[in-house]
């Protein structure tokens, strides 16, 4: 957690109170918005807005390059123990300011300093199913027509530590994002970092049409995925799977059920790979021209203990597993 603007207000607890008192002082208590009930250092995400506010990181304004417009400043408390010169135990209050993006505490309105964290946060964590198409699933209890129509979700890049669904779904994600408001790679997310962990979640009836490294998930994958599925439409050019388009991350015990179609190296549950997919496997119908494949178009990196019943038809370097192998395929 940064920190910033350490006020030098460091006095007996009775005295600062009453000053404070007699100021009417705004200062905000350290008791604000709990959004980590379970104290497992991970952020309770409850609705649409929140994940999309996870696109401005840990919400925090930390450098110049932060508008200050865009920036608001909340100060907290902080009390605890001190022994004063004559050896006798003294209650203090230190108080920090804290510049948070305006976007952000708008999706997670008065937040406690660390979000409610006992430690520094690691992550997310969804509390419950969402679904783009249930008013139900929004703050604002009334759905965003810009999630659901027109261009649809602007993928985030996740570079967030974890994303705990805690076996929960997220319905109904909309994205048509093809030409120059195509991101490097399209998907919940843009991107999944190599620091980042993504487990227990799924992706419920995708609708997904882009250029380059497509998938329900993650346009492009660098960190582990675990225990995830995707079901749906994806459609992309090249690179595109079920779950994600490009992998050179770790996929462990993960599946698709989609209808994945394109140019060239399409596959069930991945475009390309170039790490490693293990005790995972496929289902849809997988379409395209080359490196077409049920579970992987193109291999350069490890398939093992896989499978996949998809239907799959391409034009050439077409095959039920992988379409294109240069790596190793074993107890698949």
């Amino acid at each position: 957690m940064r920190v910033f603007g350490l006020i030098g207000v460091i006095a007996a607890l009775a005295s600062l109170l009453a000053v404070i008192g007699s100021a009417g002082s705004a200062v905000a208590q350290a008791d604000g918005v709990d959004y980590d009930t379970d104290d497992d250092n991970l952020i309770e995400i409850t609705y649409l807005e929140q994940l999309d506010a996870v696109r401005w990181g840990w919400g925090k304004c930390v450098n110049e390059y932060d508008d200050e417009e865009d920036c608001e400043t909340l100060s907290y408390e902080e009390h605890r123990e001190e022994t004063a010169g004559n050896n006798q135990i003294v209650q203090v209050t230190i108080i920090y300011e804290v510049a948070w993006r305006e976007a952000y505490i708008a999706a997670f309105p008065d937040p406690m300093m660390r979000m409610g964290c006992p430690d520094e946060c690691i992550g997310y964590e969804l509390t419950r199913s969402l679904d783009f198409k249930n008013a139900g699933s929004y703050a604002s209890d009334s759905v965003n027509r810009d999630w659901t129509s027109g261009n649809g979700w602007l993928p985030i890049d996740w570079s967030q530590g974890i994303l705990e669904g805690n076996g929960h779904t997220i319905a109904n994600l909309f994205i048509r994002r093809g030409g120059r408001i195509s991101p490097q790679g399209v998907g919940l997310f843009v991107f999944i970092d190599g620091e980042a962990d993504i487990r227990r979640i799924g992706l419920v009836g995708v609708d997904i049409r882009a250029d380059t490294e497509v998938g329900g998930l993650a346009g492009r994958n660098y960190g582990p995925i675990s225990d995830s599925y995707v079901t749906g439409d994806i459609i992309g050019y090249k690179q595109a799977g079920g779950l994600t388009g490009t992998n050179y991350g770790q996929i462990v015990r993960s599946h698709a059920n989609a209808r994945a179609s394109g140019k060239g190296t399409i596959g069930g549950l991945v475009g390309e790979n170039l790490n490693l997919i293990t005790e995972s496997y496929s289902r849809g119908r997988i379409e395209g021209g080359e490196a077409i494949g049920g579970l992987v178009g193109s291999n350069q990196g490890t398939i093992m203990v896989t499978y996949s019943t998809a239907n799959v038809s391409g034009e050439h370097l077409t095959g039920g597993l992988v379409g294109s192998n240069f790596g190793s395929v074993s107890a698949s």
